[in-house]
Order: C-alpha cells, then structure tokens, then sequence
C-alpha cells in the first residue's frame, strides 16, 4: 500500500495537473496542445510476441511519453515523436518512491539518412547526459514522515529546441504552481555543428523519445503502487510562433575523475586481491575446471556519436558504464544440470565511490530480452559464504572489499535467501519470460552513476569482475 504521504502527493500532482491544464486552455500564447500518455515497457508481452526488448535490465522497470501521431511521425515507433521549433514536451508528475536509480534520458529516435530514398533509421540514441534523482529539481524541499528527497514529489521535465519556447511554457507551470526550481529542462540543440538534429514535420525531420528508468525500490509494494496510479501527465505544447532561439550545443559530462580504483591510495592491490578470491573460489569445485574470463569491453553509452553516423545505440544511457567479457563463442548457455552455473566476482564500487551499485544480468541473445539480474545490495558476506574456506592465508584484506554472487538455474535455499544467488527462469504458461537448455545467452554488467562525477564511470578508473564459466 503506498504510503499517507504518497497518496496526499497524489492529490498535489493531480491539482497541479488539473492547473497546468486549465491554463493551457486559457492562455491565447498556446495555440495547441496534445494530452500523451505514460506507458511503462511490458516485458511480458515482449517475450510473448518474440520483438526486441531493447536490452532490458530485469531489476528496472522502463517508462517512456507517447503522444497521438502525427503526419509523418512513424506509426510504429510508439516511443517516438516530432517536434517543430515553436513546440514542448512537458511531463508533470509526482516522483516514484524511494530507489537505488531513477532518470530521465532524452534521445533522438530514429533519423533520416541523407542521399537515400526516405530512408530512416532507428537510432534510439542520448542526446544529452541524463538527469537522475541526483539532479533532479522537484518540490517540496522536505515532507515529514516521506521518503528522502527528491522522491514522492511533484516535478515537471520540459524538452523543446527552443529557448524561448522552453520559457513561455516554464512561466505557465510556475503560475500552475510549479517552482522554478522543480522545472528540468532536455535542451534540443538544433543547428548545432557537433550535432546537427532537424525539428519540425517533414520526412527528414528526427524523432525524439524520452525515457525514465526506475531501479530497486526501497519498498516494492509502495513502488507497485505508483506504477499503477502512473501519476505522470504529457503534454505536447504548440505555441504562438514565438520567436525562435536556439541552444548551444552541450557535450556529455566527463567520466573521468583521476580516482582509479588501481591506485593502491583507492583500492590496494585491488587485481592481485581479486586474483586471489577467484583462486579460492575454484577451490570450492576441485572436480571441474571452469573457463575463467578476465576481459571485457565496456560502453559508455557513445550517443552523439551514433546520432551523426547514423547508427543504433540501443538506448544507451550516460549514468551508466554497460561491461561484457570477451569470450568465445560469445554466448553461453545455462541448463538444469548442477555442474553448470556461472559466478560474477567483482569489486564492490560503492566502497570506493565508483557506483552507486553493480548489477549483472543474463539476456536471452535472439531478443535482448533481460531474463534474470543480481545486483550488489545484497553483496555483503558472499566472499566469506563461497571462498571463506579455501582462503587460508591469502592476504586479501577486507573480504568485504569484494562480492561473488552464482548465477544458476537453481539456487540453495540459503545462498537464495542471503541474496549471492540468482535463478534463471524457464518459460511457464504462467509467465514468457524465460529461456530453455538450448537458449543462447549474453550476461552484460552495468555500473551505474559514479558519485564524483555524476554519471557512470570511466573504464579506466573501475576494477573489471571476473566471469566463471562451469559447463
């Protein structure tokens, strides 16, 4: 059950809403306005009819703004929509409830490409960095007996190309009563050299999509609450051809700090350590040998580069550091047979600073979809549960400085229980999310928002876990 203050916000969001709307209809600057929806991505249905799943991480829930089409906005893209220079997208809601990640990312959907017969292309890549509950203007300041700051408050995220456009429409949510402060802003930078994007309603015209993501809730049933009263307005916003500004163009927050978890003064020794609680932890099965993998690439999420080539990036997203082992084949795949299981073994980047959590999660390969995650909440004492009795007099210090978390078809009830253990699903009649014996698999890691620079880390700077592979 959502909790007293949730459900007064409520009452606040929809009077806030009920305002703004009132005022879109009687302000002669609107000459138009479209009501959108909030639609949360259903994984479910994504397996059932066997489409995309865009890369799902299955601890997050993905929510995106749908308006009502039009000409010549692609029919089929749900998530994506046109804008011309005299024209906002607002979304006014009330935050979810408390959670390890929330934000919005703006993206450019799909494009024309030039020199082609009215191709386009799905690009489904950032615009600009992401802006999570870090960053997040929202208000009230402070509610006694709610959840932390910024969640389970009213905000408002404003996206046009527009200066001008962004300001007439931030001046009507202020007298909707809607701070300035609360009001976040996606800047379009149409004209722009680094990042020439195109508005209006013509077929080479882009298409721009904004997405939130929500990520382990402190309290899951408060959390399903919220999803369901979908507190979230969307507006698309016609304007009275105000005069036109544009926005400079904004490169990506950087990722790099100068603090390296391989420098001793961070992490001591941090690889030699971590060598040798994989040593201990091969211990644990003396009769089989695993492919161990060591390597791996990792993406920082290259959207204005996929933007001006033309090419996708799958929704990339600049909070996060995405990570996958080099391997051969690279797919794995996962059966009901006990000796085949796999164990993640990493750093634990929040003690240094370097992520807010670590998650891994396993993927089915035909559709991207996210069948199975563990993340590093729960990471604390599985060094000790799985390695602590092959350790002997190894010197890795602080055993907590790491984690060791098995990914298998089926769990022990107390690795289970304490969290180091994640189950892979079969399909059922009850459920489509799943994947059979024969299934290939991806397992991709994510780090999400270093703390020092406010948006996911810089390979270079984090520890990469290691990958082993029992068959």
């Amino acid at each position: 059950m959502a909790s007293t203050a949730a459900r007064a916000d409520f009452e606040a969001w929809q009077a806030a809403s009920d305002a703004f709307e009132q005022r879109l209809q009687a302000t002669d600057a609107v000459a138009d306005h479209q009501v959108g929806e909030w639609i949360t991505f259903d994984l479910e249905t994504c397996f059932e009819t066997n489409s995309f799943c865009f890369g799902n991480n299955p601890e997050s829930g993905y929510s995106f703004a749908h308006l009502p089409w039009r000409s010549p906005e692609l029919i089929r893209y749900s998530t994506g929509f046109m804008l011309d220079d005299n024209e906002a997208v607002v979304l006014l809601l009330q935050t979810p409830p408390q959670l390890a990640y929330f934000g919005f990312t703006p993206y450019v959907q799909d494009r024309w490409v030039p020199e082609t017969d009215n191709q386009r292309i799905e690009v489904a890549a950032s615009l600009a960095d992401s802006i999570n509950h870090l960053r997040l203007g929202a208000y009230p300041a402070a509610i006694p007996g709610a959840a932390p700051y910024p969640f389970e408050r009213i905000s408002a995220v404003v996206m046009s190309a527009n200066q001008r456009a962004v300001a007439a429409v931030s001046s009507l949510l202020v007298a909707s009563g809607i701070p300035a402060r609360a009001v976040n802003v996606f800047r379009i930078p149409t004209g722009a050299i680094e990042l020439p994007l195109v508005t209006g309603y013509t077929e080479r015209s882009d298409e721009f999509a904004i997405m939130a993501r929500y990520t382990l809730p402190a309290d899951r049933a408060t959390f399903e609450a919220w999803l369901a009263a979908n507190p979230v307005s969307v507006y698309r916003i016609t304007l009275d051809t105000p005069e036109f500004e544009s926005f400079p163009f904004t490169g990506y927050r950087e990722r790099v700090t100068g603090i390296s978890e391989y420098d001793d003064a961070v992490m001591p020794q941090v690889m030699s350590r971590l060598g040798k609680v994989v040593a201990a932890l091969v211990q644990r099965h003396p009769e089989a040998t695993p492919e161990i993998y060591l390597r791996g690439i990792g993406h920082a999420g290259l959207g204005h580069e996929c933007i001006n080539d033309y090419s996708s990036c799958i929704y990339d997203n600049q909070d996060a550091l995405y990570y996958r082992h080099e391997v051969s084949p690279p797919v794995y795949r996962l059966t009901s047979d006990p000796g085949n299981f796999w164990y993640a073994v990493g750093v634990e980047h929040q003690r240094t600073s370097k992520a807010l959590y670590t998650s891994h999660s396993v993927y089915m390969a035909r559709n991207a979809g996210g069948v199975a995650s563990i993340n590093t909440g729960t990471a604390r004492g599985s060094v000790e549960f799985y390695a602590g009795d092959w350790l002997g007099n190894m010197d890795i210090g602080d055993p907590n400085d790491f984690y060791i978390f098995r990914i298998a078809r089926q769990c022990g009830l107390a690795e289970l229980e304490l969290g180091y253990c994640v189950e892979v699903p079969y399909p059922t009649p009850l459920s489509p999310v799943g994947v059979e014996d024969t299934d290939p698999l991806t397992f991709v890691t994510r780090y999400y928002v270093e703390m020092n620079s406010g948006v996911g880390p810089a390979q270079s700077e984090i520890a990469p876990p290691v990958f082993v592979v029992y068959e």
